[in-house]
């Protein structure tokens, strides 16, 4: 596969830092690519451009409906006008992680989920379940709540939204495994859900949290 077949001018994509400490994943866009080389803004971080140095090794990554593709490579040179810039050497190996590789990791971020009924013309406003994202990944997630619920089973269709701290996230889905526990709060259960359909920007959204997240807990010895 080419970087061609990946890449286009104007795509959102996501630019991680792999190594010094800057080391984290910044939203940016292709701006033009070469025969040598591969043209992207420069990230930025709480309103200032990131310093980044020739040589530093990073990674373009984006989502797609297929799979994860990460593309690594190194800064070639900082571009200054007419905006800050980053020219890359074309990478030359694309690389695809398939959906369900999709990396999951631990949280605890609020969520509220519904039922699909789809004779139920109120469609749109979720019914106020609440729950706590447990785990997730950008195939799916593991929802625990305290709210004694009846109405899910296997198969069911779900609308959820999640609340990551750069904003909230809807998706469809559908319910893959039920499971009850005891808690010494009380009675909980376990909804996991698949991720069935989801707008490309905001699943782009979601990878970068999982991707930051991964990175903060392996710095913190986690994972």
């Amino acid at each position: 596969m080419e970087v061609e077949d990946v890449l286009r001018v104007n795509q959102k994509i996501t630019l991680v830092v792999l190594e010094g400490r800057n080391a984290g994943s910044y939203p940016s866009r292709v701006e033009d690519i070469g025969l040598d080389a591969v043209v992207v803004a420069a990230p930025t971080h709480r309103g200032a451009v990131l310093r980044l140095d020739e040589g530093d090794p990073v990674r373009i990554q984006l989502v797609r409906q297929d799979g994860v593709y990460k593309l690594d490579t190194v800064v070639e040179s900082v571009i200054v006008y007419p905006f800050p810039m980053l020219q890359l050497t074309k990478p030359v190996e694309v690389v695809r992680d398939q959906r369900r590789r999709y990396a999951r990791v631990d949280v605890s971020l609020p969520a509220r989920y519904r039922r699909v009924d789809h004779g139920d013309r109120t469609k749109g406003r979720l019914v106020p379940h609440k729950g706590t994202v447990m785990n997730v990944s950008g195939g799916g997630a593991l929802i625990v709540t305290w709210q004694s619920r009846h109405d899910l089973e296997i198969g069911s269709e779900v609308d959820v939204e999640l609340e990551l701290p750069c904003g909230k996230v809807s998706v469809k889905g559908v319910v893959v495994r039920l499971s009850t526990g005891q808690t010494e709060n009380g009675r909980v259960q376990e909804i996991a859900v698949e991720f069935k359909e989801i707008d490309e920007r905001q699943r782009d959204m979601l990878a970068r949290y999982v991707l930051q997240r991964q990175i903060e807990l392996r710095r913190k010895g986690l994972l």
